[in-house]
């Protein structure tokens, strides 16, 4: 078995649980170094006794700039990011005040430009940043409507951030989560 990322620095954005807490697992497995970071020190710790390998935490929101600076500049070099999602607020829109909506837009919209901004510079050219959309883009549904237009913006910023990054040779690219429903 090849070990690809062996000795790889990964930082995962939302690491704590989920999907990013089994992608720090899989890293780890593979022999990287992974930092994972989430808003809750409590989870954060717990996440890094199940996990066994060179992993760092850090406490951060993804909607925070500074906080997100904060992470890479204890880093000299990261080759991947991984930024598996976000709050997801449902609500109809008639019936929910914006302000709700306002932090999982917050997350999906602003929270991948810091991270860019901050991790692109620590990157090689075979680096790589990952965002997690939703099959919410396509599935739209009453109540979900903000979900999908959140989740609409993560796929066309990362369509912008691949050709904005193509200069430095990063690569941005993006994946839809979600039950799919079976075909008959």
């Amino acid at each position: 078995m090849t070990m690809k990322l062996q000795g790889k620095n990964i930082v995962i954005i939302g690491g704590s649980s989920g999907v990013g807490f089994e992608t720090a697992r899989l890293a780890l497995e593979q022999g990287a170094n992974v930092t994972i970071a989430s808003r809750s020190s409590e989870r954060l710790e717990r996440a890094k006794s199940n996990l066994m390998g060179n992993v760092k935490i850090a406490v951060a929101d993804v909607s925070d700039e500074v906080s997100i600076q904060n992470i890479f500049e204890k880093h000299n070099r990261v080759d991947h990011v991984f930024l598996p999602g976000s709050t997801r607020t449902l609500g109809k829109i008639l019936d929910t005040h914006p302000d709700k909506f306002r932090q999982s837009l917050e997350e999906r919209i602003f929270g991948p430009l810091y991270v860019v901004r901050a991790a692109v510079p620590k990157m090689p050219k075979s680096g790589s940043i990952t965002l997690v959309s939703s099959i919410n883009v396509n599935r739209l549904l009453p109540g979900r409507t903000m979900v999908a237009v959140a989740a609409a913006a993560v796929q066309k910023l990362t369509h912008c951030l691949a050709l904005e990054l193509a200069s430095y040779s990063s690569k941005c690219s993006f994946f839809r989560l979600g039950r799919y429903p079976c075909c008959s």
